[in-house]
Order: C-alpha cells, then structure tokens, then sequence
C-alpha cells in the first residue's frame, strides 16, 4: 500500500513535467486518460478479470477457469511440479491473452481488498492473495483460486516468502459513471447535466446497489418468470463491479441489459414507470408481487401435497386390499390342500386295507450265496438298502380284477395271488394302479430288495428258519434284467438294468405252489432265482407291489 501511494504522490508532483510512459521512453509518468494516474494494488475483481483474459478472449473462454494455454500450464505458470521450490524471475513463463506474465502461480499476489474471517477467536481482518504460487500443483492454479491471509501475526505484520505483487494504474479521484440507458429531458436533447469540474450527474434513483441486492432483484424477475437469467455465479457482480469502477456501468445500479428489460417489463404491468431502474416504488412492487407469487406457489404445494396425501390413502387401501385378497386366496389354497390331504390319506387308507404294506428300514446285508447254492446265486455280495415299504402279500385276483377289470388266474380265487400274468401285464397293472391313487408310485421290488425282505433281516438260507413274507405259494416278478451271476450287480440295491439282459429276460423270485424241492413242496431258499421272459404268462406267475419311503 505504501508503495502505492509513494509511486501516486510521486506521478501527481511531477505534474506535466515528465512525459507519459506510451512510447516507454524514460524517465516518464503513467497515466490514464491524459491525467495524472494512481498506482495501487488491484481488486480482486479487476485481478481476476485479467486473469481469465479480459476482453481479449471470448465470453466462452472468459467462463473457463483459465485463459487458453495451448501447450500446457507449465509454458504458462511455475507451480509445485516444476519450480523446484524456488522463486524465478518474472516473464520467464508466456503471456495470457492480454499480455500479462505469471498470472498463475510462482507467487501469490496480493490485493486490494481486506476482509474479515471468522475464527474460533472471532474475527480477524485479513488481505486476500489470488494465482497461487510455487508450492502449489499445477492443477490447482485457476482464476478461482483464492486465500485469505491474516494481516498480523505474533511477529507482527505478516510476511510471507511466496506473497508478491503487481500495480494497477488507474484515473485519481472518484471514476466517472456513464449516465443509464433511459428517457429523460437532458437524454433526448443529447446533453448530460454536469456538476463543477465536468464530472456527470447521476439521475435521481437509488444508490448503488450491492451485488447482494442485484442478486436478489434478479432472482425475484426470474421468480416471477420474466427470464432476468441467472448471473454466472459471483463472478459477474464482480466483472460489474469493475466496470462500474472504470466508468463504464450500465447504471447506477448496474444491472445488466437483459435484467433491465425484465425490470422494465415488471415496471409496465405493474403501472410503474418503465424506466428499467429500481426505485423504491419498484422494490415494493417486487416484494408484493414476489410474495404472492410465493403464497400461490405454497397454496399448490399444499394442494399437491394433499392430493399426494388422498392419493396415498388411496394407494394403502388398494394395498389393503390386495392384501385381503392375496389371504383369502392363501386360505383358500391351504383348504383346497387341505382336502386333496384328506383325500389323499382317505385313498391311503383305501389301499391299506386293500394292498396292506411293510415298511423295511436301511440296511446292509450280504445277497446270494456261495455254496451250496445254483451257479446263478453267487457270488454273495455286500449290499445297502434304502428303506423301502413292500407288500406284506402277493397282489390278489379281486385286486387285480379292480384295476384291469380282468382275471386272468387259472386256479380262480379272490383271495388267492393273481396267475398267469406277464412282466409287461404287471406294468400296465401297476399304471392304471398309479393313476387311479395318485401319490408316491406303486412298482415292482428290485432283486435286492425282495431277497432283504425275504430275509427278514436274518442270514437263513431256507424259510423254515426266516420270517418268510415273500417265498412259497407262487413265483414273483421283480423289476431286474436277468443275469447268469452277481458279478457286476449294484451295491445299492437298485435295478439292475445295465449291462447284458440275455433275450430282454427277467427276474423271477420266490417259489411256486406246484414246484417241489426239498424240505417243503412250495419253499425254496431266498437266494433261489428264476428267468422267464417278460411276455410269459404261465399260470404260476404272478406279483408283489413295493414303494418307496
């Protein structure tokens, strides 16, 4: 500041003494507009304004946070990444649009604005320093960058090894100010009313506006849909702030041109006169005008917000709705289950009583035998099997005739097991049988499962010395291939239907009334097995029902 006004004192003594400074000759005296000038630090408007390239750049690039830099910052500015912490001397990076070295970074420059910051302790008056300097990335050099700087510390007076400066050289005394674009008397006969010493006359409207007040008579035009367009955030109230401090404002109150039209507008619907200039009557009118708008706006969104409300009711109780009926129609389903359950066990309560069933649990036993036993028997073999339920009979002629609406027996009896059917008559039975008592399926044993059942869990090999369920009386279809011996055969007590199944054979189990051997005339070990081709029917053929668990 001291080198300020030093440098101002000295330019204004030496009066006309001294040539200017246009043609760089010296010794010389700036100044501006012929007259003598002030040197001073410069705003923080007019440093930024030239920071971003001024008048010299279009309005696009004007809003950009830097002015061009077509080879990189590092042409431009030195920061963090290429100062190598050191200060260097001025010019030596290139020139902005105007013509102005080490806009961004090296030092930081000081300002002449100062302001208050908020700090724990209260306020502290501070400078402001804008550019950045050497110990800042390059990336962070913007025409928005900007610190606050205490103006005393412990020592005293701040000073700061990256802080530096530049001068600005400007008109002394207060700027001239443009008269607005309006009509007056002294406007239409093209002559300006001047005070002593030729300074204009400001029409007779309210003082200067803050950037605050300009802001929020905007905001109240665009509010009121008369499209004053928003200004680019706080930048424009500086730029018009420094066009009001260069004299060459729109205005006293320095609105722009698309504001004043708004403004104009407003005045003219509401009887005002349409000067484009706020008047006090203009600020009462916004305000009116505003504050209606503002109830209108708060009368539709409560209006909104109850039909969202009625909506909403609307909404839950269709929700509620929904609900009652989603458990009705649960309710419903669990009935409907709940009778085909019923129906279900009533049917399993039918068929036990008709085809009464015994439930084997798992285990392992060893199947076949060695000696003395067929060729066809061997070799024993370990085998492990899942509980299954079998028929505590063989299924009898009046079962058979109420499925296949036949009886194919010779040796006639209801209670007596069914003769003369064939594998393939037996899977047909079992079918119909599954179709008519839907549930878990009726099939045929597997070997291993009629021997485990045969066995009754014990390791006899005759039935006089087992619970024979399975063996005497007539031969037994079962659901295997037949084979010449176990080799190969499952340890799962599964079917047996891979490998060789010599001519499409079956298994056979069991013994048939009219076999003898010895011991019993109708008993023959459980390892004892038979063949026949599933499309035999000899009259000593006949069936047993098993199903799983």
């Amino acid at each position: 500041m001291t080198f300020g006004d030093d440098w101002t004192g000295w330019s204004l003594a030496q009066g006309q003494a001294i040539p200017d400074c246009t043609d760089g000759a010296g010794p010389c005296v700036p100044r501006a507009d012929s007259g003598p000038a002030e040197v001073r630090l410069p705003s923080e408007a007019e440093w930024e304004f030239a920071a971003r390239g001024g008048l010299a750049v279009s309005a696009e690039t004007f809003a950009q946070s830097r002015f061009p830099m077509p080879d990189g910052i590092g042409r431009y500015a030195w920061s963090n990444d290429n100062a190598g912490g050191q200060v260097h001397p001025i010019g030596t990076r290139g020139a902005s649009p105007l013509g102005l070295h080490d806009l961004y970074g090296n030092v930081s420059e000081m300002l002449l604005d100062r302001t208050l910051s908020r700090t724990p302790q209260g306020q502290t008056p501070v400078f402001i320093v804008r550019g950045g300097g050497r110990y800042d990335p390059s990336e962070k050099l913007t025409a928005d960058l900007r610190y606050e700087v205490p103006i005393h510390n412990e020592a005293g007076r701040t000073r700061t090894s990256d802080t530096g400066f530049r001068v600005v050289v400007s008109t002394v005394g207060v700027p001239k100010v443009l008269p607005p674009a309006t009509t007056s008397n002294a406007q239409d006969s093209g002559h300006t009313p001047e005070v002593s010493g030729g300074t204009p006359m400001r029409k007779e409207v309210e003082p200067d506006l803050t950037d605050e007040e300009r802001r929020e008579i905007r905001g109240q035009l665009d509010r009121l849909g008369l499209n004053a367009g928003p200004p680019p955030g706080g930048l424009w109230f500086a730029v018009l702030d420094l066009l009001r401090r260069l004299g060459i404002g729109h205005g006293p109150d320095l609105l722009g041109e698309r504001a004043r039209g708004a403004l104009a507008t407003f005045q003219k619907s509401a009887n005002l006169e349409a000067s484009g200039l706020v008047t006090a009557e203009t600020r009462q009118a916004l305000r009116v005008a505003v504050d209606a708008l503002i109830a209108k706006e708060l009368a539709e969104a409560e209006r909104r917000a109850e039909l969202e409300r009625q909506a909403e009711l609307v909404r839950q109780a269709e929700i509620e709705k929904q609900a009652k009926r989603d458990r009705q129609a649960e309710q419903e389903r669990l009935a409907r289950q709940a009778i085909v359950e019923q129906e279900r066990q009533a049917q399993q309560a039918v068929l036990d009583l008709l085809l009464p069933m015994a439930t084997l649990p798992a285990g392992s036993f060893d199947m076949g035998c060695q000696y003395p036993c067929d060729a066809n028997e061997g070799p024993a073999h370990r085998v492990t099997i899942r509980g299954f339920r079998i028929g505590k009979y063989s299924v009898t002629q009046a079962q058979w005739q109420t499925i296949m609406s036949a009886n194919p027996s010779q040796l006639k009896g209801d209670e007596r097991p069914v003769d003369s059917v064939s594998w393939y008559e037996a899977q047909e039975f079992l079918k119909r049988l599954n179709a008519q008592f839907p549930g878990k399926p009726y099939r045929l044993p597997t070997e291993a499962e009629w021997e485990y059942a045969a066995r009754g869990g014990l390791h006899p090999d005759y039935c006089s010395e087992c619970a024979s369920v399975s063996k005497g009386k007539i031969l037994e279809w079962v659901q295997d291939c037949y084979h010449y011996n176990y080799e190969g055969a499952p340890s799962d007590g599964s079917e047996w239907r891979w490998g060789p199944c010599l001519s499409g054979n079956r298994v056979t189990r069991g013994g048939p009334w009219l076999k003898l051997d010895f011991k019993l005339d109708w008993c023959e070990r459980v390892t004892s097995r038979g063949m026949g081709d599933p499309g035999d029917r000899y009259k000593e053929l006949g069936l047993r029902l098993a199903q799983d668990l």
